[in-house]
């Protein structure tokens, strides 16, 4: 059976074709046949197909089962796809009536799938033309639409069940079709087949579905069964849905054997691990019955890749022009070096089954050529008052953060994402960042953004949309990712948001100008999308223009925020606040950077540039922490540069409050040189007690932050006052405003 699937299956544009010798590519100019018998997906996608929409995902009834997930998604249709231009000839699988194929396939449509219109679906090659109907019937332009076979889902499909069907392939053209109903010649499933005609990018619809005859439209083609683009499932509604679910697809005269597609490819053979520069790469030669490979690391020996601290790198594809992975690493902290990485490949079937036996294919390296990452450090006391000074007074400016490396987004550094063009140069676009702690616990971050077209969000818009003009987002999980059973390589397990013990949060950033350009607000908005909830928008920032010091012209934007660590959990949740590391500490958090740039094209971001270099990063980063990078928080005492370490001397202080004026909630700070009874009152400008934040409360040396709400009193002049132990008083004055 093997042997015989191997000497039948070819493949489009940069054709594959399986010998008895395994995998070998060759060069076509034209479509190559489908093959007698062709598997799509059983515990994973035939690696022969060049795209694969689907997720592959756990059965939601068998853990044990792998399948591939199509969500919900409005006007869509995905699936299992080939070159546009040119597709794959399923010419001689098509004709139901008893010379074509059968499709089998086990679905799975979920309840909230009711009443939707959802069918199986074949489309064929199109060169996305949006000409108009009137000049392609005119004749003076040409379009190559995208044609429509479909099989809509019975009813009794959605009731979240597995089915297990045999759906005999339609005729091949719409007379045919026709014919065979009217003859009775196809049973009740292939009854439902249908030429549904095609929709243009023009903006007009050709085909009975659309209302036009196609016994009369010019525009009319039949389906191209020797060009076929996709086979997938098309969801024609914007109602909201459920998940659907495919499993052991594939097209043959009769029902196969599929255990071939569940058996492991034969054990990987040696590789070799080497330095080379700044990078470390792993390479091995190729063996042609593999359908690929994958890679991982650990910072410990590796004998099982599925043990704790031991994370997939990525994948290399049967078909890559060169057998290795180039693992650039940066050292997090110099206080972790020498770093030895070690590496480990294992080999992939024809549909993704892996042989995890890498008892030949581990080694590891130590090079010394490694980079060192910025990281953020421990800011003294008089800093964190310098900081904060500034963004109570609207200065962006980095000003109190110690001399060390910032991070670093361009396009020589870190994921670039979005959909525009990328920037032409450094000026165009790019960022630096720096970030420092206090064990309040607060974060200070000082961002600094070249861009050669400034477009903040309009006045109208919020914090929840403002990633469509330029903007900062911050990706930030509050543990040490070794706590949460990642490690510095592998950086956090998390795929998604979790809480409690291990919370991930995302936090955006932004200006909002009016009409004439004027910046008239700053606006921190919390996205943790988590059941729905959405943190409290907390701390704040300002944002100014970036001057260039000689000339004086705009060059840019520059941003300073505060995020408290202790007030960024979600609201009904038991988000553990993170304790930031001691003066002789350090933690490894993950975390990105980003920076959004609209670039002057309305409300539509035109590029996103991240500081992230992870191997796995791309247009998911934003809720999946296992793309962020590891970043260490250092202690004082860990400082690389000995200017940095030396204390500076506390004293006593109580600092303005932010904002202020404020119309809910404000913030201040105060330093105590040593331990100490603390009580903090509010008052009234009669000198009326309104409230007690903190009542005799013996509290350590170092920054203390307060939170004041004024929700439920009226607006006016207030003074907040603290007692430290027996002589210690200060008070600072505050406006509330409704």
């Amino acid at each position: 059976m093997e042997d015989y699937m191997r000497s039948k299956v070819t493949v489009a544009a940069l054709a594959t074709v399986w010998l008895l010798g395994g995998l070998m590519t060759v060069q076509s100019s034209t479509a190559q046949e489908l093959g007698d018998e062709f598997i799509f997906f059983v515990n994973g996608p035939n690696v022969l197909i060049p795209e694969i929409d689907p997720e592959v995902v756990n059965d939601p009834l068998d853990p044990t089962n792998k399948v591939a997930k199509f969500a919900d998604a409005d006007w869509s249709h995905t699936g299992f796809r080939w070159a546009r231009d040119m597709g794959i000839d399923m010419t001689a699988n098509a004709g139901g009536t008893g010379t074509g194929d059968t499709l089998y396939l086990r679905i799975l449509s979920e309840p909230a799938n009711a009443g939707q219109n959802i069918s199986v679906i074949f489309t064929d090659k199109t060169d996305d033309s949006a000409a108009s109907r009137e000049d392609i019937e005119a004749g003076t332009a040409t379009a190559d639409h995208e044609f429509r076979a479909i099989w809509p889902f019975p009813a009794w499909l959605h009731d979240g069940q597995w089915h297990d069907l045999a759906i005999a392939m339609p005729p091949a053209t719409l007379a045919d079709l026709n014919a065979a109903r009217d003859a009775s010649a196809l049973d009740s499933l292939a009854t439902l087949w249908d030429y549904q005609g095609g929709w243009s990018n023009g903006g007009y619809g050709i085909g009975p579905t659309w209302g036009t005859d196609p016994a009369t439209d010019l525009l009319w083609r039949e389906f191209e069964w020797d060009a076929v683009k996709t086979f997938g499932i098309i969801l024609d509604n914007a109602e909201a849905g459920g998940n659907i679910y495919y499993d052991d697809v594939y097209i043959a005269n009769s029902r196969l054997d599929l255990s071939v597609a569940s058996d492991p490819a034969g054990p990987m053979t040696a590789i070799t691990v080497a330095a080379d520069g700044g990078d470390n790469l792993v390479s091995w030669t190729h063996d042609a019955a593999f359908g690929g490979y994958n890679i991982y690391s650990s910072e410990s020996a590796i004998t099982d890749v599925t043990a704790d601290g031991v994370s997939l790198l990525g994948s290399v594809a049967f078909n890559a022009s060169a057998f290795e992975f180039r693992h650039t690493v940066e050292i997090p902290h110099p206080s972790l070096s020498p770093l030895p990485v070690y590496y480990a490949v294992t080999s992939l079937s024809q549909f993704g089954v892996e042989n995890q036996d890498i008892a030949a294919s581990a080694g590891s390296v130590e090079n010394a050529g490694l980079a060192e990452a910025p990281f953020i450090l421990e800011l003294f006391p008089d800093e964190a008052d310098t900081i904060f000074d500034n963004l109570s007074n609207g200065i962006a400016s980095n000003e109190g953060f110690p001399n060390i490396a910032p991070f670093v987004a361009n396009a020589a550094n870190g994921f670039q994402e979005g959909g525009g063009p990328a920037p032409d140069n450094d000026t165009d676009l790019s960022a630096q960042f720096w970030v420092g702690y206090t064990d309040a616990p607060e974060l200070f971050v000082y961002a600094e953004v070249l861009d050669d077209s400034i477009v903040l969000s309009p006045e109208a818009e919020n914090g929840g949309t403002a990633w469509q003009w330029d903007s900062i987002e911050i990706g930030w999980g509050s543990y040490d990712v070794r706590d949460a059973g990642g490690s510095l390589l592998g950086g956090s397990p998390h795929q998604g948001y979790e809480r409690e013990s291990a919370p991930d949060y995302q936090f955006r950033f932004a200006g909002f100008q009016d009409a004439t350009g004027a910046l008239v607000r700053t606006e921190t908005f919390s996205n943790t999308q988590f059941n729905g909830l959405e943190g409290p928008v907390v701390g704040g920032a300002t944002v100014i223009e970036l001057m260039d010091d000689g000339s004086g012209n705009t060059i840019g934007w520059k941003m300073l925020a505060l995020m408290p660590l202790d007030a960024i959990a979600v609201d009904g949740t038991d988000d553990v606040v993170i304790t930031p590391p001691a003066s002789d500490e350090l933690l490894l958090v993950p975390m990105n950077l980003a920076v959004n740039d609209a670039d002057g094209a309305g409300n539509t971001r035109s590029h996103q540039i991240l500081t992230t270099k992870r191997a796995n990063a791309d247009g998911n980063w934003w809720n999946t922490p296992a793309q962020w990078t590891t970043v260490a928080m250092v202690g004082r005492a860990l400082a690389v540069n000995n200017e940095l370490v030396s204390d500076v001397a506390e004293e006593f202080r109580l600092e303005a409050n932010y904002p202020n004026p404020f119309s809910g909630e404000t913030t201040f700070r105060f330093a105590l040189p040593s331990p100490e009874d603390v009580t903090v009152e509010v008052y009234d400008i009669l000198g009326r007690r309104v409230d007690r934040l903190i009542d005799n409360e013996t509290m350590r040396a170092g920054v203390h932050r307060v939170t004041f709400d004024g929700t439920g009193l009226a607006s006016g002049t207030y003074f907040y006052r603290i007692w430290a132990g027996d002589e210690l008083v200060q008070t600072r004055q505050m406006m509330l405003i409704k």
